[in-house]
């Protein structure tokens, strides 16, 4: 089995000089110890390499890369692997959201996204009831609370981000030029709203079935005691 890494080429590499790079991988975790699988050179004619085929590589593994000159590597860059399908499409449908006016979102790549779009699924798995989902194994009806949660956490970045330039320091003290911060927190406001009503309802599916969930109407705690022993729903 094979997958595709991808990386972002820092700008900061010396057109003078050549390049070559060591790319590391680890197979049992995120701080795990990595080894070097690869040492490709960093152009491909004239053009930065951006991507890297690791044939005996799999979806849980991780990367990173460091460019090498003069015998002497680098800074450590982060390199992600290649979304599988549904990933792919979720963060496609996602990016289909965003508007095309805002920089922050424009400029995005599909590293960022990713990341974002697991916060989401992170964002719902904590929730009680507390469940392990990944993006493959989540039910179908998780995908629209997890990109609306993937919304979520990339607006807050960007109000904090528009916030803090729309203040400015002369003379006279502080000063606020465009208040477009608050429109992008009523914004967030809005999408948390429709985020919690939709998360209660999702995460109430994997509640077991006829346990605590209903009981009749009685004005006593033995009505939620007498729900754990048959399966009684609320009278009507």
């Amino acid at each position: 089995m094979s997958v595709s890494i991808y990386w972002n080429v820092p700008t900061t590499l010396d057109s003078s000089k050549t390049y070559t790079i060591n790319i590391y991988r680890s197979t049992a975790g995120e701080d795990s110890p990595y080894t070097i699988i690869g040492t490709p050179a960093a152009k491909s004619g004239t053009t930065y390499i951006s991507t890297y085929i690791d044939t005996g590589g799999l979806q849980g593994y991780h990367y990173y890369l460091k460019y090498v000159t003069d015998s002497v590597e680098g800074s450590r860059i982060l390199a992600w692997v290649e979304p599988t399908v549904r990933e792919g499409r979720l963060m496609a449908e996602l990016k289909n959201t965003f508007p095309t006016a805002v920089s922050t979102f424009v400029n995005m790549n599909d590293g960022e996204v990713k990341m974002y779009l697991y916060n989401g699924l992170y964002g719902v798995n904590m929730v009680s009831p507390l469940t392990s989902y990944t993006i493959s194994s989540m039910p179908v009806y998780f995908e629209p609370v997890i990109k609306l949660g993937a919304l979520i956490f990339i607006y807050f970045g960007t109000y904090l981000q528009i916030g803090l330039k729309d203040f400015s320091y002369s003379e006279g003290g502080l000063s606020l030029n465009v208040d477009r911060g608050s429109k992008i927190n009523t914004a967030v406001s809005n999408v948390v709203k429709s985020y919690n009503d939709m998360l209660k309802w999702v995460k109430m599916n994997d509640y077991p079935e006829a346990i605590g969930l209903g009981s009749y109407a009685i004005a006593i705690p033995q009505g939620r005691v007498l729900a754990f022993l048959y399966d009684i729903r609320e009278g009507s």
